[in-house]
Order: C-alpha cells, then sequence, then structure tokens
C-alpha cells in the first residue's frame, strides 16, 4: 500500500471519528448575496442539483439558496438539500429554501442551533431523518402540503418548537412518532387545513397533538410609503379589516386609502381573513404624515375633520 492510500484512509478515519463526513461537490458559485454554496449533481445527465457541505459548519448567517444555478452558460434547477449539507453549522441564523427544491436529506440542518424558525416550500415531499434534530432555538416551522413523509426524529430535540402549521391535507406520514419530542405534542399548537383537523386527530402519531386547530392568517404588514397606507399579508388570497384611529377618537375603516391634508397622527390596525382560515393575529402601527393644509369641508378651518372627511372620501372609492 502506498503513501497516498494510507493518508487518505488516515484521513478519512479521522473525519469520521470526528463525526465529519468529507463530502466532495462538483460546483460552488456565489449566491448573489456573498455565500459561496457548494452543490452537486444529482444524477448521472447532470440535469439537477442539491445543495452540499462546503466544509464543517462553513454556512453562517442569512442564507439564500438560489432556484437555479448558472453554470458555464447553462442554468441547472436546484432539487434537493443534500444529506448534512449544513450540518452543525452553529452560526447559520436562517435559510431560504427556495420552490423547486422537492426534498430534505437526513440531519441536513442538525444541530443549526441559531436556527428560529423554517419555512419549507411548496414542493418539498419528503424530510429525511434527523433533518432539524438538535434545532434547539426552532420556535415555528411551516410545512407545505406537497408533504408526504417526514423521517425518524426529523425535529428530535427541538424543545421550544411552538408552531407547527401543516398545510397537507392528508396527514403526512411519520415513519416514528418521535420525529417530534413529548413536550412539543404536549405543548405546541398545529395547525391545518379546516377541513382536515378531525382527520389529523385520528391519526398517528399527529393526534399525540393536544392542540390542533386550524390554519390561521398570518399577520399582516403595514406599508406607509409616500403618503399611501396599504396591507400586505403572506397567506394568499386574505382580506384586510382595518382600523384607523386619527387623535380625537374619531375611527375610519378600510384596506387602502390616501390619508388627509393636514398633519395628523393615526394608529393603524388591521387583521387578515380568510375561508377556512382563523383570523390573523392583529398588527398596529402609528403613522405621522405632515401634508399640505386643506379645509375639506369648507368650514373655514382645517382641523381634524377635514383628515376624517378626506379619508372617507378616499374609502368611498
Amino acid at each position: 500500500m502506498n503513501r497516498l492510500n494510507i493518508n487518505t484512509i488516515l484521513l478519512a478515519t479521522l473525519l469520521s471519528m470526528a463525526g465529519i463526513t468529507a463530502q466532495a461537490h462538483d460546483i460552488e458559485e456565489d449566491n448573489g448575496e456573498g455565500t459561496m454554496i457548494f452543490y452537486s449533481w444529482t444524477d448521472e445527465d447532470h440535469t439537477a442539483l442539491e445543495v452540499v457541505s462546503n466544509g464543517d459548519g462553513e454556512y453562517r448567517g442569512d442564507v439564500v439558496i438560489p432556484a437555479s444555478v448558472n453554470h458555464e452558460g447553462e442554468s441547472y434547477p436546484v432539487t434537493r438539500i443534500g444529506d448534512r449539507a449544513f450540518y452543525k453549522c452553529h452560526e447559520l441564523k436562517s435559510v431560504t429554501i427556495p420552490e423547486g427544491v422537492t426534498a430534505i436529506g437526513k440531519e441536513a440542518f442538525y444541530e443549526c442551533d441559531r436556527l428560529t424558525s423554517v419555512t419549507i416550500p411548496e414542493g418539498v415531499t419528503a424530510i429525511g431523518n434527523k433533518a432539524f434534530g438538535r434545532c434547539n432555538e426552532l420556535t415555528s416551522v411551516i410545512i407545505p402540503g406537497s408533504m408526504t413523509t417526514i423521517g425518524e426524529a426529523a425535529f428530535q430535540n427541538c424543545y421550544k418548537l411552538n408552531s407547527i402549521s401543516c398545510y397537507a391535507e392528508e396527514p403526512p406520514a411519520m415513519e416514528s412518532e418521535n420525529a417530534f419530542e413529548g413536550s412539543v405534542y404536549n405543548n405546541a399548537t398545529l395547525r391545518v387545513p379546516a377541513g382536515s383537523v378531525g382527520n389529523y386527530q385520528n391519526t398517528a402519531p399527529w393526534s399525540n397533538f393536544r392542540n390542533i386547530n386550524m390554519l390561521m392568517c398570518a399577520t399582516p404588514t403595514i406599508v406607509f410609503e409616500n403618503g399611501r397606507l396599504s396591507f400586505e399579508c403572506a397567506t394568499e388570497g386574505v382580506e384586510f379589516e382595518a382600523t384607523i384611529t386619527p387623535s380625537g377618537n374619531q375611527s375610519l375603516t378600510g384596506s387602502t386609502l390616501f390619508l388627509a391634508d393636514v398633519p395628523v397622527r393615526y394608529r393603524v390596525e388591521v387583521v387578515a381573513r380568510k375561508d377556512g382560515y382563523q383570523q390573523s393575529d392583529r398588527a398596529t402601527r402609528d403613522i405621522t404624515y405632515q401634508m399640505k393644509r386643506g379645509d375639506a369641508n369648507r368650514d373655514g378651518s382645517v382641523t381634524i375633520a377635514d383628515a376624517i372627511k378626506l379619508a372617507g372620501k378616499v374609502l368611498e372609492q
């Protein structure tokens, strides 16, 4: 046996003893935001890519995985998060997984102990064993409607997990009940489609969750730019119900309006509603805007009444 082979075997043995998997990669590309991401081909024909490890815990900060990678003049889709891709990335704060990914490999995010929330996009059908194991700061996870299989111990030791939203109408198969911790079954809230609550309550091990409710609309975002007030929501197809209260405790309602021609401070409150969903939490924001003077009600003075009248006109449009 020559020296090269001996050294190779020794290196592999040391890596194994340290719990590190030496993983080759085929491509490395900057994601456009300063993070170098490593990829391997998923097939012999080189038609798609999976994200793989770039070393022992080297991914850090906020990582955005692109939906596709341009390499040597060609574009290739990213379809998988590989086994141990982000294994023990202790400095990883957040990860954006693109649509087009269909699977998350085993131990893909194992012991990423600074992750606090994860949104798994529509299209992902399987989560591997221990994929998010020991992510002990994880508090919420969103599971898409496409999900069919959740691996053993997928969320093991995620003791702080308190909110799980699963959009799958049929409960995904779980390889064992230890996909979640016992304390999570007891304390977390599982939210599922309105018509599927009973199904989850009667399907083990989902039935271990003590709190199973219908899905909830995401909390709206209040946007105020150039005098224009509008609302956004991550839940598609919602309707907004807003209350806008100027000083003097006079109220208006609506979803989008152009504010009045007087300086005034407003308290804006809004909720999102959708059939089959629980109403969102209430979003609140105080805004102050200095605009032109204007006697909207033509009473000879500019007062809060003018603000009310102008905003009311916009609501009628």
